[in-house]
């Protein structure tokens, strides 16, 4: 091979090895930096089989809620802008985590409300910032305990906030699972107490009764 032949192949060597470190560096780019996160590891049931829970959990949300990505809003500088994360995402769009975490906490065999399924309308899942440092986790939902045929039989409104340990995306999501253990908390207790104080006369317990 002559001279100039080595060179030329050289340079062909050179370029292919360039490429590679490029694709190289791109795919790690893309799937190496972004961090996913759920809502924490399982936690005990917040009710037991012989209280409250019922026989299903649906969560719905609005189409703003319907992707994975890990939300927050600067109320400091623009409180009319939803911003997200880059490099961190939700496992799952909110609505799926809260739905799956209720139903660990409220669904049992056996529980009182059994024949009936609560509804959850997830209005607002996301962390605020307050101050550059300072956030908290915003929850809030509309929910409803719907009998047979899907007859409203009690509703009610919650809102949830929580202090962030960091004003982080690893912040924010622990303080949004601190705030769906309180969802699933508070409930569970408003679930229990239907057919005493303001709720009494419904006869939730016999409406709800598993035939």
């Amino acid at each position: 091979m002559t001279r100039r032949g080595v060179e030329r192949m050289k340079m062909m060597l050179s370029l292919a090895g360039a490429a590679l470190l490029l694709a190289a560096c791109a795919v790690g780019g893309r799937g190496g930096a972004i961090g996913y996160y759920d809502l924490g590891a399982s936690r005990q049931a917040a009710v037991s089989s012989a209280a409250a829970g019922v026989g299903s959990v649906e969560v719905r949300a609005p189409s703003w809620l319907e992707s994975s990505a890990l939300q927050y809003r600067l109320l400091y500088r623009d409180d009319h802008r939803r911003r997200s994360y880059a490099e961190s995402r939700l496992v799952a769009p909110p609505g799926e985590l809260v739905e799956h975490a209720l139903r660990r906490r409220l669904v049992a065999a056996g529980a009182r409300l059994s024949g009936c399924r609560l509804r959850v309308r997830l209005d607002e899942f996301l962390q605020v910032f307050d101050a550059p440092a300072d956030s908290r986790a915003v929850l809030e939902a509309r929910v409803q305990l719907l009998g047979a045929g899907g007859l409203p039989l009690a509703e009610r409104g919650i809102s949830i906030s929580r202090p962030a340990p960091a004003p982080d995306a690893q912040g924010g999501v622990t303080a949004l699972g601190a705030a769906v253990d309180e969802l699933a908390a508070t409930l569970a207790e408003w679930l229990a107490g239907l057919d005493r104080g303001q709720g009494a006369g419904l006869n939730i317990s016999e409406r709800c009764r598993s035939t």
